[in-house]
């Protein structure tokens, strides 16, 4: 080996092979993402109910009349797709 000690415990077969990963190596966790916030509501999934709920809409419209969406950006909005 390389002169390296490992913690034999915790680790997996792969970590325990001198050299199998290299020192710089991250581990990515997946994590589940909200896919639904307050800031938020809608997602990308054109399939999903929250696209046809009608308090959310009614909330983007009012968004629109009070000037703070256009039009344009209230549609990305409820398609999901960002502003």
């Amino acid at each position: 080996m390389s002169g390296r000690t490992y913690r034999e415990e915790g680790l997996s077969d792969l970590q325990r092979l001198p050299g199998a990963i290299p020192d710089n190596f991250s581990y990515v966790v997946p994590v589940d993402d909200l896919v639904h916030t307050d800031d938020r509501p809608f997602c990308s999934d054109q399939t999903c109910p929250c696209h046809e709920d009608e308090l959310l809409t009614a909330l983007v419209a009012q968004q629109v009349q009070d000037g703070l969406f256009t039009p344009q950006e209230a549609i990305a909005f409820i398609k999901g797709s960002g502003i």
